[in-house]
């Protein structure tokens, strides 16, 4: 009488011992224990890039880690403004990013002013009323700026092609035409928030102007109100007001100064004397 064969074959035992290998093998670098397949924490030699040992199998902490990168970058994107009072006399906060130079995109950072003075003039926004006022005549006057050693930043939240389209359109039509000094955006709103000029409610900056010095110290600070354009000549004069104090040491410039005049010395002589040629 003829057996019936079983349907299912077995594995030879040395197909079973080679399957067996295979799987070791394959779970040789998950951290998992081939006996009984719970985690184990097995340290190699791998450094992520806070440079801290990662445990081979511990994507949790990985994990995390990346978030709270994340977490860190949003928290920085709702930054409030600084206080104006803590800015003043301070060194500038630092800034990077990109902006139209003579219809090109070109990357502007603080420090590639060091050794010279910089005028930074936030305004609220492109194509708008007062604010192309302000660019053209900063624009005009560009070399009495750097006749003294100083550049011109403007900033606003606007990206860098609203920019370039505004450069691009002609003055009759509410644009600016060619500007000689960077439009440079700030549509994060980070470097408004930085100098405190950032207005929440509106999604713009205030007309504001910043006067940085030779090593990178907020020298002046003005704020406009939003229906005000600035004048250029005063801006000018402070600048080279704040150049005689850096030459004069301890001298301070009065009202009205204008260079070429003499100052104030910082002692009770000397104010005696300079109010006595005031009369």
């Amino acid at each position: 009488m003829n057996r019936k064969t079983d349907s299912r074959r077995v594995k030879p035992p040395q197909h079973r011992e080679k399957s067996v290998n295979m799987h070791q093998k394959n779970t040789a670098g998950n951290g998992l224990d081939h006996k009984n397949g719970h985690g184990t924490q097995k340290t190699i030699k791998k450094r992520d890039l806070s440079g801290s040992t990662i445990k081979e199998g511990d994507l949790k902490s990985v994990t995390k880690r990346v978030q709270d990168m994340n977490l860190h970058t949003e928290n920085d994107a709702e930054e409030e403004n600084v206080s104006l009072d803590s800015l003043m006399d301070k060194p500038a906060p630092y800034f990077r990013g990109e902006a139209i130079i003579h219809e090109d995109f070109e990357d502007v950072s603080l420090d590639q002013y060091a050794g010279k003075y910089l005028v930074l003039l936030f305004y609220p926004m492109d194509f708008s009323y007062i604010c192309p006022s302000d660019i053209i005549a900063f624009s005009s006057r560009l070399d009495d700026f750097q006749a003294c050693n100083c550049e011109i930043v403007a900033v606003s939240t606007d990206s860098s092609h609203s920019h370039l389209h505004w450069t691009q359109t002609p003055r009759k039509r509410g644009g600016v035409g060619k500007v000689r000094f960077p439009l440079l955006s700030d549509k994060t709103q980070l470097i408004s928030k930085k100098y405190g000029v950032y207005i929440k409610e509106k999604g713009y900056s205030m007309r504001a102007t910043f006067i940085i010095d030779t090593k990178g110290v907020i020298r002046h600070i003005m704020i406009y109100g939003i229906p005000i354009g600035r004048s250029v000549n005063e801006t000018l004069r402070v600048v080279r007001a704040n150049q005689y104090v850096d030459e004069e040491g301890e001298a301070g410039c009065q009202s009205e100064w204008q260079p070429g005049r003499t100052g104030v010395v910082f002692s009770v002589e000397g104010s005696q004397q300079f109010f006595k040629t005031q009369q």
